[in-house]
């Protein structure tokens, strides 16, 4: 199994992920590799001291755990980072776990994963994830609204078809494993190429979405795509990071990349496929809510956020899902810096410490 982690230049949460990584259950007799993956050149050394020194520190690390750490001669984009040092490091028929820099394994994530690839054989397998949780106090303390409730689920895994796919959030790299064979490269490719038919958008743009086009793309190409009920990965923030998003969007622009996400299921492979309906609706309503906000974005404006809609032939589709007063109330929220102010006082409340947090994850295994 390899663990790929990718990272910029957001440093403070990796103590915090590798320390879930490192405690999670393991399968018996495979072959336990981490790859972190670092697209910031300048934090080279920063980043080889810190993940060097919480792998030699943690107990059962290093002789459960092979540690590979590449380091980007120059930084390149996000989608590319990560897909290429999956073709690069993986081995042939290795399960391949896709991870954030700011995301938590549950205990249970790891052996879950890894007892439904045995049993499905899937190319690609999807899982669930919960957001909402919060670092806070440069990490040194957790809000995570779950850990009452998070309990580990004797789910079965399924395989996925088209009418599945609504259910499962498949945007969220997370959530995503792989098995390196030729069923994940011929998705890849065909993701690839769905992304680059959007071609009046910068290539940064339309690739953004690629984790969310993959299943589909495997569905597509024939590959084996399957879903896991289990809660795998806590999603997380650092709360300064959410209280500076530029309006409400963390990395770029959400409300773009649903409209994005639209124009691709609109495309010539699959225009004629009506079980995607629910998901362009979905994807259109909720850019029809970030309207505004896309309007008022310079990195968005009204005329790419219009002729995305015109040239992915959507306009019907966007009056009649749009819903004026939701989009007004989002922009007014995001416009005087409300959005999430009772929520933030709350995290601060709630929050525990690192050592309590995990002592609580822990026991949730064990139910």
């Amino acid at each position: 199994m390899l663990v790929v982690i990718p990272t910029y230049t957001r440093t403070a949460t990796l103590p915090i992920v590798l320390r879930s990584l490192f405690d999670a259950e393991i399968p018996e007799g495979e072959e336990m590799r981490l790859l972190v993956v670092n697209n910031h050149p300048p934090s080279r050394e920063l980043i080889q001291e810190l993940i060097t020194d919480d792998y030699l520190s943690h107990k059962d690390a290093t002789l459960q755990w092979d540690l590979i750490i590449h380091h980007r001669e120059k930084t390149i984009e996000p989608v590319e980072n990560w897909y290429t040092a999956i073709e690069e490091f993986a081995k042939e028929d290795e399960l391949v776990l896709l991870h954030g820099d700011d995301d938590i394994f549950t205990p249970w994530s790891l052996i879950s994963r890894f007892k439904a690839y045995r049993e499905l054989g899937s190319d690609i397998l999807l899982t669930y994830s919960l957001s909402g949780n919060f670092f806070l106090d440069n990490c040194s303390y957790v809000f995570c609204p779950h850990l009452k409730t998070l309990r580990k689920t004797a789910a079965d895994p399924e395989n996925l078809d088209w009418t599945k796919m609504n259910a499962w959030d498949a945007s969220f790299i997370g959530c995503h494993a792989y098995t390196m064979g030729p069923g994940f490269r011929k998705a890849l490719q065909k993701a690839y190429e769905w992304c680059d038919q959007l071609d009046w958008l910068d290539s940064y743009t339309r690739r953004l979405m690629l984790p969310f086009y993959l299943p589909l793309a495997g569905r597509f190409v024939g590959a084996k795509v399957a879903g896991l009920p289990e809660v795998c990965v806590l999603r997380g923030m650092q709360l300064s990071e959410y209280e500076n998003l530029n309006l409400g969007t963390s990395g770029w622009n959400s409300g773009f990349l649903m409209l994005c996400v639209y124009a691709v299921l609109k495309n010539g492979d699959l225009e004629s496929n009506r079980e995607l309906d629910p998901i362009r609706r979905r994807f259109m309503k909720n850019a029809g809510v970030w309207s505004l906000v896309c309007i008022q974005d310079k990195r968005v404006g009204f005329r790419k956020f219009a002729g995305t809609i015109q040239r992915s032939g959507g306009k019907s589709e966007f009056w009649a899902q749009l819903r004026i007063w939701q989009a007004l109330s989002l922009w007014l929220k995001n416009l005087f810096g409300l959005r999430g102010y009772k929520a933030r006082r709350k995290y601060r409340r709630e929050a525990v410490t690192v050592d309590k947090f995990f002592g609580i994850l822990d026991s949730c295994q064990k139910g």
